[in-house]
C-alpha cells in the first residue's frame, strides 16, 4: 500500500512541479513532497555527513508504504534550467554519483522506486505513470 510519495533528484530536475501536479492529479488524497529518503542519504554522502547505520535503518524501515519517484535530466537541458533559473553552480556529476550512491541503498531496502528523466517526458505523462503506478500497487 502506497501511503506517500517523495520526489527526488538533483536541483532543477522539476520535482516542485511534478508534485503539483501529483498532489492535483490525486484529488489532494496522496501525501506528496519533495526531498526525503534519498536525499538525506545522498546529501550526506556527497558533503560527507555522518549518518549512523541505525539511523538510515529507521529512515529505510519508516518509508516502507513510500513510493520514490527519482528524476533525472540530460545535462545540457540541466545546465540550461540552472542558468534560467540564476541557480548557483552545481557539480552536476557529483550529485549525480552522490544519487546513484542513495539509489543503492533504497533498492537494497525493497522501498519501491522509479525513475524518469524530465527531458525526454513531461511532467504530465510522469505524473499519469506515477498515477497509474500508485493505483495498481494499492489494489493489491
Amino acid at each position: 500500500m502506497i501511503a506517500r510519495v517523495e520526489i527526488e533528484g538533483i536541483d532543477r530536475t522539476g520535482k516542485d512541479t511534478l508534485m503539483r501536479y501529483i498532489d492535483y492529479m490525486s484529488n489532494r488524497t496522496m501525501v506528496v513532497k519533495t526531498r526525503g529518503l534519498m536525499s538525506n542519504i545522498a546529501y550526506a554522502d556527497l558533503y560527507n555527513r555522518f549518518l549512523s547505520t541505525q539511523y538510515v535503518n529507521q529512515l529505510l524501515e519508516a518509508n516502507k508504504e513510500t513510493l520514490i519517484v527519482y528524476l533525472t535530466a540530460d545535462k545540457e537541458d540541466w545546465e540550461v534550467r540552472m542558468k534560467i533559473a540564476g541557480h548557483e553552480h552545481l557539480d552536476f556529476a557529483k550529485n549525480e554519483m552522490a544519487f546513484e550512491y542513495a539509489k543503492r541503498v533504497i533498492r537494497g531496502a525493497n522501498i519501491l522506486f522509479f525513475e524518469f528523466n524530465t527531458t525526454k517526458q513531461t511532467p504530465y505523462q510522469i505524473a499519469e505513470m506515477v498515477m497509474t503506478i500508485i493505483r495498481e500497487e494499492n489494489q493489491c
